[in-house]
């Protein structure tokens, strides 16, 4: 799912949560920044005032950037072992809140977005696609904050235990963060998400010989149960039962407990499609008209074990793409239907460190991978 999908402007709590269910020395200061810059100000530079640090303009630019330095290998005996590098950003560049009260929250964003796989040598590059696409979002949530009446007693103890701590790092590797952050958590109530955005984009291969432009109507939905002991989020969260179980093994968890903040979340759209050149519908099928598709997507991100303080991460993405009334060569030529799916185990504090497996198809190949990738995830 895309960065855009975001908890721009909500109360402090749910991004202190964030923080400690991330354990990502980076992300948790992205999150501490974007609460002092456009949360509740006056709280966000009590408990965070020496940690949110001003940023230059080119930091401003680059946050929200990703880089994957990787050797991948698919399972065609005729393609070896290959280098190269998979990218995304995502930047919000303009953003109007009309509806910001207690518990809900509306506004309009406008986001650029550019993700793709670039190989060292184009022609091993299994995952040969490039999607670079503008959005206006209008999103909508409700929920995820504390009870109405404040615990000063709590905010106390939480700026007592921050002004012990330099950096980010530091903060997290304290046990008295880890015990507010739960207790925080197990205050919280459901949140959910919905946007609506209307978004045009170009989709390419590297070499951007094959290509074809976009523009259609997205729906992104998210559901957090951030108390993991009450929530039926928690309790329903039959993709995250398994590293539930991983959790608890590597002493993460105190007990089995699914976690309802890292419910997978879903995006669906429809699109109409203008092929320029060389893509395969033009080379394989000999056809080049305009067409409408349908896509579906689902995310899933969650704390999988702990080993000495380092976290590892499970990572999972799975994408449909559908034709709407194809051609009978289209369809003859099975590319009236895409399926990609991508999972990956990732341990930020280990420089990055990452281990995935992905298969299927994205639009713009012409045939099935699966493809095993060891790497390095950067984050800006």
């Amino acid at each position: 799912m895309k960065a855009r999908i975001q908890f721009a402007m909500l109360w402090m709590p749910i991004l202190l949560v964030l923080a400690f269910t991330s354990a990502e020395a980076v992300e948790t200061e992205a999150v501490i920044n974007s609460a002092v810059r456009e949360g509740n100000h006056e709280l966000g530079q009590r408990l965070f005032g020496t940690m949110g640090k001003q940023q230059s303009v080119l930091e401003k630019i680059m946050k929200g950037a990703n880089i994957k330095l990787k050797v991948f290998e698919s399972d065609d005996k005729d393609e070896s072992a290959s280098l190269g590098f998979e990218y995304s950003y995502s930047k919000d560049f303009a953003c109007y809140v009309f509806e910001g009260k207690e518990k809900r929250h509306a506004g309009l964003v406008m986001n650029f977005d550019a993700n793709g796989n670039v190989a060292f040598d184009r022609n091993v590059n299994p995952n040969d696609f490039m999607d670079t696409n503008i959005s206006l979002l209008w999103y909508r949530s409700k929920g995820g904050v504390l009870p109405k009446e404040t615990d000063f007693k709590l905010l106390n103890q939480i700026e007592d235990t921050a002004v012990k701590a330099e950096t980010i790092t530091e903060l997290e590797r304290l046990p008295e963060w880890r015990e507010l952050s739960e207790t925080i958590q197990s205050q919280l109530t459901d949140q959910y998400y919905f946007d609506l955005s209307a978004t045009g984009g170009l989709e390419s291969d590297q070499s951007f010989e094959a290509k074809q432009y976009y523009y259609g109507l997205h729906i992104g939905l998210v559901a957090k149960g951030w108390n993991a002991d009450k929530s039926v989020w928690a309790k329903f969260n039959i993709f995250d039962y398994p590293t539930a179980l991983l959790r608890l093994i590597s002493g993460a968890d105190k007990h089995w407990r699914p976690r309802g903040s890292s419910f997978p979340e879903f995006l669906v759209g429809i699109d109409h499609i203008e092929s320029d050149t060389g893509t395969p519908r033009e080379t394989i099928a000999d056809d080049n008209s305009a067409f409408e598709r349908i896509r579906f997507e689902i995310s899933f991100r969650t704390l999988a074990a702990n080993y000495n303080d380092a976290n590892a991460f499970l990572e999972a993405n799975f994408r449909h793409y559908e034709e709407i009334d194809p051609s009978d060569r289209v369809k003859a030529s099975g590319l009236d239907t895409y399926t990609y799916f991508t999972i990956a185990l990732v341990m930020p504090k280990a420089n990055g460190l990452y281990f995935s497996y992905t298969t299927g198809e994205l639009p713009l190949d012409t045939k099935e991978d699966q493809v095993y990738e060891i790497g390095f995830k950067y984050k800006f």
